[in-house]
């Protein structure tokens, strides 16, 4: 099975920062909410330009919020040239104010270096004042401080009392590290109650939650291992449009693990995770067509899954996909050519290069080269590049006759 697609780097979150004028007296958050609306509306409509306008214009009379989405703007590089040193400046204002999304991004910006030079003290002070309030994000970015040690001492106890704070809050990225934690045999390995918080999640509809707690009963660590779970969780997410969950869900329909084994719902979620570039999908949806299960046979459309899963260097795809073209016949290549598949023009090539099953003919092979080059296949723009030095100017533009009336015929 896939990981859910939780990330799990140290860097545990991004961060952001700003500066500008400040009013010399801030306004209320109360008194800010008329000012800052058109501001929130265009940003959530990513309108950056007009946002940009409304919120300078509520951060000079000192709005906190606006100082904070300003910060965000120039660190994100949205509508604004991306400048960390201006994000710096504006979050700085903001968590002045005890603003406690920007005081925790203060503290990520510090923690990482960004517009700021790289100094954990400075990191854990603006993050620990975040967490104290209360946000979520900043109590899981403490947590992974005292986890790895970052700017305090390494501190299993404080490692679970952050986590958990964010995790009873429904911040999965601390569910899930915390169900890390208990699963390498460290801290107190309070399944029971992490298992209740990533259930509460889930059933408020939170996608990683919903892959998260699927992925908990498909391994079987801290719950006893329940396939039927599984998959009824990972469905849900699924249906969500988590390219990972999809790719699970029809492994257990073509497995027949949770769920009566189904080929035809295989495919249906191989597809559904394929047609967002998930390259194992790709190939096992490939398969599937290559053999007619749970889908009409069909070896074009299995060459074409198998092509996008080699781009992606899939050597299971790229081995399945070779054996496919040496088999087929002159007519099957020019056929699954036609239907953009890159490697069946580079096959025409190499047969009318060496003279495999027609006569050897370069200036048809350089052709067919330079159609597989022109779909972005590497090996034959190698190919095309070497045989087309071999040829003068003049037989270069009879290939390219060449190639104008054989379209023309197909």
């Amino acid at each position: 099975m896939m990981n859910l697609n939780l990330k799990t780097n140290k860097l545990f979150s991004l961060g952001l920062m700003c500066g500008c004028v400040i009013a010399s007296s801030p306004i209320k958050a109360g008194e800010a909410q008329p000012v800052l609306k058109p501001c929130l509306d265009a940003y959530a409509q990513k309108d950056f330009k007009q946002a940009k306008q409304c919120y300078d214009k509520a951060a000079e009379l000192g709005s906190a919020e606006a100082q904070y989405y300003l910060g965000q703007m120039y660190d994100r590089d949205q509508g604004v040239y991306q400048n960390f040193i201006t994000a710096v400046s504006w979050y700085r204002k903001a968590a002045d104010q005890n603003h406690a999304p920007a005081q925790n991004q203060l503290g990520v910006m510090y923690r990482d270096g960004k517009g700021v030079h790289l100094d954990l003290a400075e990191a854990v002070k603006w993050i620990q004042k975040a967490a104290d309030q209360g946000l979520a994000k900043a109590q899981f970015n403490l947590g992974m401080l005292y986890l790895y040690g970052q700017g305090v001492s390494h501190d299993m106890a404080q490692v679970e009392h952050w986590l958990g704070k964010a995790a009873s809050q429904g911040w999965v990225q601390a569910q899930y590290h915390l169900w890390l934690v208990y699963r390498d045999g460290r801290g107190t390995k309070d399944f029971v109650q992490l298992l209740k918080w990533v259930h509460k999640t889930a059933e408020k509809g939170d996608v990683g939650a919903q892959s998260f707690l699927a992925l908990i009963y498909y391994q079987g660590e801290g719950v006893k291992q329940d396939f039927t779970q599984a998959a009824q969780w990972y469905q849900k997410a699924a249906e969500q449009g988590d390219m990972y969950s999809q790719y699970n869900i029809a492994q257990m329909y073509h497995q027949g693990k949770g769920v009566k084994k189904t080929p035809k719902q295989a495919a249906n979620w191989y597809k559904k995770a394929a047609d967002q570039g998930l390259t194992e999908a790709q190939y096992q949806l490939g398969q599937m067509y290559a053999k007619g299960e749970g889908v009409a046979k069909s070896v074009y459309s299995s060459m074409a899954l198998l092509s996008q899963a080699a781009k992606q260097k899939h050597e299971g795809a790229i081995a399945e996909l070779n054996q496919m073209l040496n088999q087929l016949s002159i007519a099957e290549l020019t056929e699954a050519g036609l239907k953009e598949i890159p490697e069946a023009y580079h096959q025409l090539g190499l047969r009318h290069e060496t003279g495999k099953g027609v006569t050897a003919d370069k200036k048809k092979a350089l052709m067919f080269y330079a159609f597989s080059a022109k779909l972005g296949y590497q090996l034959a723009i190698v190919k095309r590049d070497e045989i087309s030095e071999q040829f003068s100017i003049k037989e270069r533009f009879e290939v390219d006759r060449l190639a104008k009336e054989w379209l023309k015929q197909h």
